[in-house]
């Protein structure tokens, strides 16, 4: 068949590591996409050139809505202008004919083996749909979404998120246009949560459509998408989609029935962009449990010679005034990443302090007092195994170094000096921790996960 001309040699290939990250080829990927279903044959050409120059890398499509001669094209166009593709096994979650067609092709980056899977599917069959497609192709990863009805519940929660390599919690709130935000961080917190501890990886889907048939009818606003956006990077998520780019009540698409509201889609995707090794190799501290004052929202990641926080409020009607403690060895002057946000925010003896109006949201990044705080990247340093019950080996360290071990909050929970280049930490609760050594040659973090 003539359309199956493809580099297998050069085959993309995705897996999840075992801090929840998205590895393609072999580096870590962070997914910002769009939902685009609803489309029909070539429609998707024209989307994908859309997608891209706004700044998207990944898009979800449906398997059934092109032919084999149709997709091969379309797979080949996102190839040539770097778009990758989730593809949706729809409606059954299970296609191997198709897979076994196009799961060659560069532009793929995993399959849709379950929409709304806890409504659709149950837990036996989602197991089947992902085992028949790691089956048919074991080079690329499985995803599911599911609503936020899984959080009614433990055991769904852990059932129905541990399944795929990637479980996407699908969060949908604005439907009077007037409502609290905080669902973003807590569902995607706690699907991050219950992933890193399943060996998956969390995503977020976030709502760009408007609600059918309610007297409102309202789209999110810019303030609540980004707020959102935010939101979901705090708690964790390891990738973005928004639903969606069709839309069904002008039988078009968003980029032109709603211009304003796409123009801050671009550029919360160029914002993420530029924070993309920040939210892919910096460690993330989440704050929001020390602040302790309703819709108030901050975590902070250590990443570079540099802190880089973000501060939101989730409320539609309240400003907010708070503060946490900050880590010891940075300096006081706060600089904002991107000029379009407000700079309200200080810092005053080792405290951060904030002032933020209804949706908003603030991000800035504060440099190290000393030029001894070292990425990972610049020691070879290593931790092992990852996850562990009882014993942490760090290699590469000298002797006498400082050790610290801190819980998501930023609560120090052991400290001690190591000798013997190892750590018992089978007293600890089970979760996620940052590592801290210090020594001679400066100071180094590394996130671990107690099991």
């Amino acid at each position: 068949m003539f359309f199956l001309s493809i580099n297998i040699y050069s085959q993309t290939t995705t897996a999840i590591d075992s801090e929840g990250y998205v590895l393609l080829n072999n580096e870590r990927f962070f997914p910002i996409g769009m939902y685009c279903e609803g489309f029909w044959n070539l429609e998707h050409l024209e989307h994908a050139d859309t997608l891209k120059s706004a700044g998207f890398n990944t898009m979800y499509t449906e398997c059934y809505v092109m032919t084999d001669e149709e997709s091969a094209s379309f797979f080949n166009h996102c190839e040539q202008i770097g778009m990758y593709n989730l593809i949706g096994l729809q409606p059954d979650g299970q296609n191997p004919e198709y897979q076994n067609l196009f799961k060659n092709y560069n532009s793929i980056i995993g399959w849709g083996v379950g929409d709304d899977a806890d409504i659709q599917f149950t837990v036996p069959e989602l197991t089947s749909n992902h085992n028949i497609s790691q089956l048919n192709d074991n080079k690329h990863i499985t995803y599911s979404a599911v609503t936020t009805n899984i959080f009614g519940s433990n055991n769904m929660l852990t059932d129905y998120t541990s399944i795929t390599n990637v479980a996407a919690i699908e969060y949908y709130p604005i439907v009077y246009g007037t409502e609290d935000l905080t669902g973003a961080y807590s569902v995607s917190e706690g699907l991050d949560t219950n992933c890193i501890n399943s060996e998956n990886s969390a995503w977020t889907i976030l709502q760009t459509y408007r609600w059918d048939g309610l007297v409102t009818n309202v789209y999110p606003t810019n303030e609540q998408i980004t707020a959102m956006t935010y939101l979901s990077l705090i708690a964790g998520t390891k990738g973005i989609l928004y639903y969606t780019f069709k839309d069904y009540d002008n039988n078009s698409s968003i980029n032109i029935t709603q211009p304003l509201f796409w123009k801050r889609l671009k550029q919360l995707t160029s914002e993420i962009s530029v924070l993309q090794d920040v939210l892919l190799y910096g460690t993330l501290t989440k704050v929001s449990d020390l602040i302790n004052i309703s819709d108030s929202w901050a975590s902070y990641w250590l990443y570079n010679n540099k802190l880089y926080i973000i501060a939101i409020n989730s409320s539609q009607t309240n400003s907010i005034s708070y503060d946490f403690q900050m880590p010891d060895g940075f300096q006081t002057n706060l600089t904002p990443v991107f000029s379009n946000y407000n700079n309200t925010c200080s810092i005053s003896e080792n405290r951060f302090y904030a002032n933020l109006n209804p949706y908003e949201v603030q991000i800035f990044e504060v440099l190290s007092n000393s030029n001894k705080i070292n990425d990972i990247e610049t020691q070879n340093i290593e931790i092992f195994p990852n996850p562990t019950n009882k014993i942490l080996f760090i290699n590469g360290i000298s002797e006498n170094s400082k050790i610290s071990i801190y819980d998501v909050l930023g609560k120090e929970v052991l400290n001690l000096e190591t000798t013997n280049n190892q750590v018992n930490i089978s007293n600890l609760q089970c979760g996620i921790y940052v590592l801290k050594i210090e020594n001679e040659n400066g100071i180094v973090t590394k996130k671990f996960i107690k099991q």
